[in-house]
């Protein structure tokens, strides 16, 4: 078998969706939202099987286009999964309607090997390929223009956090995706419309499809975290506090942390913090997760590591200790302080001291 530049591109685009599909799996097992984009990156990862099929059926020993023919009914589920993926992280589903998005792809799939087995080979080859990507290109059409309008939607919710990383990476897979499906279909109209099939224009499509999928490999890769941070602010797309009013919190429960220093209290709670400053504890527990993406006791716990840095880096007396300087911190017991310290350091209070000491010297 001799292979040209679109077999080795295709194949290499085939190795990284594999990867990217065992990668998800492996990172994000327990996330529903990984899940969804492994299948999404299954369901391309058919397309280019079919391809090889298409046009090197020695090498799976295809004695008929039954299977190809089945194959071709995968186009049906890029569409919805890509739109459930964007989904999955900007709201809820529920089972009803994800399995509603699925009919189209369960009628097709016993549709398209009926109509195989009813019509000859050579019709097979051109009638139902191109009906079958003319509803396969529509429905991906509809649903990216769904998966946009999703995603603004968010980005009017959640107008505080569309610099965050797992926005910029879903306008990622978004954009370049409706980049890489326009190209294709406009090729494929043009090939409809005179008839002329070149390499060419086949090389245009995938060579498209091989950089998108490039740059999300990559963006996975310096990135990992996109897919292993706990989905946090999905709970708080319901909430009626405002931008505007969020902004105003954070000012005011960070100008009283930093003037007042509550956290020195060891018995600090949400609660009491909630009395201080006349907010209720669900719109303090909002605002600390959406524009410090922290828990609230991580917070809390951040002011009290400066705290201890602040202590550790000034003049030492001999009777000073590691757990003097944690109580006076604001922490109630040492392990608590080294395992937070080391949390927002990378060192512990020891480590610490120590580099502070030889800068000193």
């Amino acid at each position: 078998m001799q292979l040209n530049l679109i077999d080795i591109i295709n194949s290499i685009t085939a190795f990284l969706l594999i990867i990217f599909i065992i990668f998800l799996v492996h990172k994000g097992r327990r996330k529903r939202s990984n899940l969804i984009l492994a299948l999404f990156f299954f369901s391309e990862l058919i397309g280019y099987i079919d391809y090889f099929i298409m046009f090197h059926p020695e090498i799976f020993k295809i004695q008929s286009n039954y299977l190809f023919s089945a194959l071709k009914s995968s186009g049906f589920l890029w569409g919805p999964l890509l739109f459930l993926y964007i989904k999955s992280l900007t709201g809820k589903i529920d089972l009803k309607s994800f399995i509603l998005h699925f009919f189209p792809f369960i009628v097709s799939l016993p549709g398209i090997i009926t109509i195989s087995l009813i019509v000859s080979e050579r019709t097979v080859n051109y009638r139902i390929i191109y009906f079958i990507f003319l509803l396969g290109s529509l429905q991906v059409f509809i649903y990216n223009i769904f998966s946009l309008l999703l995603l603004h939607r968010y980005q009017k919710k959640m107008r505080q956090d569309v610099n965050s990383q797992e926005f910029v990476w879903l306008k990622i897979i978004l954009a370049g995706y409706i980049i890489a499906c326009f190209t294709s279909q406009l090729l494929l109209i043009g090939i409809s419309l005179i008839h002329i099939i070149h390499p060419f224009w086949n090389f245009i499509t995938y060579i498209i499809f091989f950089i998108f999928f490039s740059i999300l490999f990559y963006k996975a890769m310096i990135s990992p975290y996109i897919f292993i941070m706990p989905e946090n602010k999905l709970k708080y797309l319901s909430s009626k506090l405002t931008s505007d009013l969020a902004q105003v919190y954070l000012e005011k429960i960070t100008g009283y942390m930093e003037q007042e220093k509550p956290y020195l209290d060891t018995n600090l709670t949400i609660g009491i913090l909630s009395q201080e400053l006349g907010i209720s504890e669900k719109n303090i527990s909002q605002v600390i997760n959406q524009f410090r993406n922290q828990h609230f006791y991580d917070f809390i716990n951040s002011y009290r590591v400066e705290e201890a840095k602040r202590l550790l880096s000034g003049a030492l007396k001999s009777s000073d200790t590691i757990m003097g300087i944690a109580f006076d911190s604001g922490f109630n017991s040492k392990t608590t302080f080294n395992v937070a310290f080391k949390k927002f350091t990378g060192t512990s209070p020891t480590g610490y001291r120590e580099q502070v000491l030889k800068k000193d010297h």
